[in-house]
């Protein structure tokens, strides 16, 4: 029985990486990810990723999909490359406090290439008018959070 679902595993597998090959020659999949979290804060929202669920969404990248910046693979389409993996990028759309702390050491160690995002986290300086303390008047905080949409 181990051995036939072995082989059915095995079999399923290479299918799956023949069709991928064909499917998404010279296409890239893109994913974007808006913040990512350690497991152990808790917050519930759906556009936070938890650190764990990061990883297993890279290491299986990783193993599937030739993970490239978004400028490689510009160039990549722009020339007449051909490769046999089919492409990824990992992109991030917001200066997150935990997209820094989280997300690029992972990136770091499982050597997954961020390009200019690493950059841009790195020096990013927040942004004006999100939860910005803007004083107190008559024991009132004045807050000035202008909403993100």
């Amino acid at each position: 029985m181990f051995k036939s679902l072995a082989v059915r595993q095995f079999a399923t597998e290479s299918l799956l990486r023949q069709w991928r090959k064909i499917a998404l020659r010279r296409k890239a999949v893109v994913l974007m990810y808006h913040e990512v979290l350690p497991d152990d804060v808790d917050i519930d929202a759906w556009t936070v990723v938890r650190e764990s669920d990061l990883r297993r969404h890279l290491e299986y990248m990783k193993q599937n999909f030739r993970i490239v910046s978004i400028a490689e693979a510009i160039s990549m389409f722009q020339s007449d490359y051909e490769t046999e993996e089919p492409l990824a990028v990992v992109t991030f759309d917001d200066g997150y406090a935990g997209n820094c702390q989280v997300l690029l050491p992972l990136a770091e160690e499982l050597d997954i290439p961020l390009g200019t995002v690493r950059s841009a986290l790195e020096n990013f300086g927040g942004v004006q008018r999100r939860f910005t303390v803007k004083g107190e008047v008559n024991g009132i905080t004045v807050v000035d959070d202008y909403g993100h949409h």
